[in-house]
């Protein structure tokens, strides 16, 4: 057996898009992986990613490897995986070092209630940048209590807490980054991540991203060049800016625009990326318009003032539209707000809405979230918070009692079930026009989306049934998710789609479930959910619990195409938890 030292780096692919010509990777975690491949450490290093949460799978790849250290990269969607998965291999093996890195690698979130017990799973969390620091842990003989303690950047269990060690001493350039994609550790590649800069000079409360001092770090020409290069070498099709926004460090910027000069990728590329709308300029938009096509997010938040000032958000609504409409021209554009954000009300949510969608372009909504490094510990005083552990979601705080914001909610699904919109764990999406994306060239163009064409209304008693076991899991889960109020009294296909007729007390209609991409009612992943009235459009109570259910229903109509033998590459990730 080989003396190199085992180390196994762990994560959760979460993504459950609906663009088929974007598909991001585990960036961050493959960061982690490529410093450690290219270190001159003697390492035998595993790769260990699902798209599934099931830590009995985890465990079993886990322990085949059997590492002598464990890296688990955390975001909300995996930290309850990785923490069960912490204690089990702790269990198994106390000798064995479990490392914490990423967003929710944090103190302050490992002390809410449901992760208190990790002060003895896990032996150290990375508290600053990981491919540094991890390196460092990696390179002492031995790694115990006393060793971490020497390491600055990490948090330490003790019995009544996480003890910090202090700022990290050491900036890497992000020139000395070894970069995944140029190793060839991803054999395909649809987008590509770019980084050209690290941090963000502003401090939003709502956001961890906030890092002043690091935003003045940036990818040169030469590093951007190679990154560039290899993007179009290997033909990918979109580039995903990991940015805080593509538009906040003017140096990093040039840089970014001397690379492209050379390489001339963007093309033949789609442009994915934030914009910032006080710091836009014409050079930023000389650069998008070079692209093939783009796809634009501008954070909003709220229209109202005082609420962003409280958020230390600068705000100027004429400027923010006149930038809407600009990139409107030529860019699909999404603005993006923030259901239940401390000291907002629900009536400045709604009319932030209705503002945002006067402006003809696509908006979403996240479902506020108490993020740490950011609302957890930066909330402004008096905003009397009550969020959900785990999810971190909002429940309740100043300006939104938990039945108005829940209340909200089902507002907000309601009109994007009216705008055959997406809806999605935590998030509500109204598209322009009926939903389809537009290239650059339709925008262009002034081409109009074409509408998602619904399921045909038609109730078919033959259609090929899908067994009696798993008809009576579908009938089960409908029935407990609605408490009886909704009954099957048919199930079954409808060439590739999954068809359940449903009957409530006031009127039928018709569920189609299907893999794919496009427009739906809503989505679990790519599992799409549509409906049909067989005489009307069902009511909007109705329509309302709809996106309750399908997240009810995801995990058992997983199964059943799995029964029919859906091809692996058209399976779906429903298991993630809705966080």
């Amino acid at each position: 057996m080989s003396n190199r030292r085992r180390v196994a780096v762990v994560c959760i692919d979460p993504w459950d898009g609906d663009a088929p010509q974007f598909r991001p990777f585990n960036f961050g975690a493959r960061r982690i992986q490529a410093s450690l491949v290219a270190s001159e450490l003697d390492l035998d290093v595993h790769f260990i990613e699902s798209d599934q949460t099931d830590v009995d799978s985890f465990v079993a790849r886990v322990e085949e490897v059997d590492p002598e250290v464990v890296g688990a990269s955390t975001y909300i969607w995996s930290l309850p995986t990785f923490a069960e998965l912490a204690r089990r291999l702790k269990r198994s093996n106390p000798d064995r070092a479990i490392v914490f890195g990423g967003p929710s690698a944090r103190p302050e979130q490992l002390m809410l209630g449901p992760y208190r017990d990790l002060v003895h799973s896990v032996d150290a969390l990375v508290l600053g940048e990981g491919e540094t620091i991890f390196n460092e842990i990696m390179a002492l003989p031995q790694i115990d209590r006393g060793s971490l303690a020497q390491i600055s950047g990490l948090g330490l269990p003790t019995p009544s807490g996480w003890q910090t060690t202090g700022a990290p001493t050491r900036e890497t350039s992000l020139d000395e980054l070894p970069s995944p994609l140029q190793m060839g550790l991803l054999e395909h590649v649809m987008t590509g991540h770019l980084q050209t800069f690290r941090g963000c000079p502003l401090a939003c409360s709502f956001c961890q991203w906030g890092d002043a001092e690091q935003s003045t770090r940036v990818c040169s020409i030469e590093t951007l060049v190679k990154e560039l290069a290899e993007m179009k070498r290997r033909g990918v099709s979109s580039a995903l800016f990991v940015d805080a926004a593509l538009n906040l460090n003017p140096r990093a910027f040039r840089n970014l625009v001397a690379a492209e000069s050379q390489v001339n990728y963007f093309q033949d590329a789609t442009i994915l990326a934030e914009v910032y709308p006080s710091h836009l300029r014409d050079n930023h938009i000389e650069l998008l318009e070079r692209a093939r096509s783009c796809e634009i997010g501008i954070g909003l938040q709220s229209y109202d003032p005082a609420v962003l000032r409280r958020m230390h958000r600068h705000f100027d609504p004429e400027r923010f539209e006149h930038v809407v409409r600009r990139l409107d021209q030529f860019a699909y554009v999404t603005i993006e707000v923030i259901l239940g954000l401390p000291g907002d009300t629900p009536e400045s949510f709604r009319t932030t809405v209705r503002r945002a969608l006067d402006l003809g372009v696509s908006v979403r909504a996240y479902h506020c979230l108490v993020l740490p490094d950011a609302l957890m510990t930066r909330a402004p005083a008096g905003m009397s918070m009550n969020y959900d552990p785990v999810s971190l979601r909002m429940i309740s705080c100043t300006g939104w009692s938990e039945l108005e914001l829940q209340r909200t909610i089902e507002w907000m699904t309601e009109i994007t079930v009216e705008a055959n919109g997406v809806i999605g764990p935590g998030f509500w999406t109204l598209r322009t026009g009926t939903g389809l994306r537009l290239s650059a060239e339709d925008k262009r163009s002034g081409a109009a989306d074409q509408r998602h064409e619904q399921p045909s209304r038609e109730h078919d008693p033959h259609l090929p049934d899908v067994g009696a076991e798993l008809r009576d899991m579908l009938a089960a889960a409908i029935d407990s998710a609605t408490a009886g109020d909704w009954r099957t009294d048919q199930i079954g296909w409808l060439g590739d789609r999954l068809r359940i007729h449903v009957e409530t007390d006031t009127q039928p209609f018709t569920l189609e479930i299907e893999y794919g991409d496009g427009p739906a009612f809503c989505r679990v992943g790519r599992l799409r959910f549509s409906y049909a009235s067989d005489s009307s459009t069902p009511e909007r109570r109705n329509l309302a619990r709809l996106e309750a259910v399908s997240h009810v229903l995801a995990p058992v109509v997983a199964r059943v195409f799995d029964e029919r033998s859906v091809p692996a590459a058209r399976r779906e990730r429903v298991s993630l938890p809705v966080v």
